[in-house]
């Protein structure tokens, strides 16, 4: 999840350097994949938690690691769509 929230933003910001709206939607497409991963480790650390409470900080400290990654993706999803709102604004002028 973390390489994925990286690579992210670091075509966002490709994307946003080249003025690339192609590029962007593509990202922007990708955001509920990295919802749907955010979701999928929540659950799965709570399953964690229920079966290990000895471990429960731990498990808490890693969902808010996991947190945070979503948090890079929408950032990323966001550069992408400023993207397209550029090049709409550019095209119209």
């Amino acid at each position: 999840m973390g390489e994925k929230a990286c690579l992210l933003l670091r075509e966002a910001i490709e994307a946003y350097i080249e003025n690339d709206s192609s590029r962007a939607k593509q990202l922007i497409s990708q955001d509920d994949q990295m919802d749907s991963l955010n979701k999928f480790y929540q659950e799965e650390l709570v399953g964690m938690m229920q079966n290990d409470s000895a471990a429960i900080s731990s498990y808490l400290n890693l969902g808010v690691v996991v947190k945070r990654l979503e948090r890079v993706a929408d950032h990323a999803i966001n550069i992408a769509e400023d993207v397209l709102i550029i090049r709409k604004t550019d095209d119209s002028s």
